[in-house]
């Protein structure tokens, strides 16, 4: 447990996740959100329809090495298209719903890659190969 938290900071904040159950709940509810979408729009719309991500470029949480404006730099840069920084307004970040969609994805991932570390530091077997995308594409998600 040690060497994973030594290898950086946590990337949810404790406020909204403060413990397993409540990361479990918080993913839960990200799903369905994702199945309600994809229910309902259709691939066009997914591309149409777009929110805008609020980043504060000043902002530092006291468990992360990194600042949130820079962890967010880096994931757009990792979407094929749907996000990106608006260069006339720092910290904004406009997002088609398919990046949504596929940011969730990225979580879910990133988080099933955790457990696989732990599991691994327990001596106990990985079950299940991970694609290597999106977060995991990058070392201190993956390694």
């Amino acid at each position: 447990m040690d060497a994973i938290q030594a290898a950086g900071g946590r990337h949810v904040p404790p406020e909204i996740c403060p413990d397993r159950e409540s990361l479990t709940a918080h993913m839960g509810m990200m799903h369905k959100f994702c199945i309600e979408i994809l229910d309902r729009e259709s691939p066009e719309s997914l591309r149409e329809l777009k929110c805008l991500r609020l980043v504060d470029v000043e902002a530092w949480r006291e468990d992360s090495p990194e600042r949130p404006i820079d962890l967010w730099r880096m994931l757009a840069d990792l979407h094929p298209y749907g996000v990106h920084e608006d260069p006339e307004a720092p910290g904004h970040f406009p997002m088609e719903l398919i990046a949504v969609i596929r940011q969730i994805y990225w979580e879910t991932l990133a988080h099933h890659r955790t457990i696989q570390r732990l599991k691994g530091l327990l001596g106990l077997p990985v079950r299940s190969d991970l694609p290597r995308e999106g977060y995991l594409t990058v070392s201190k998600f993956y390694d």
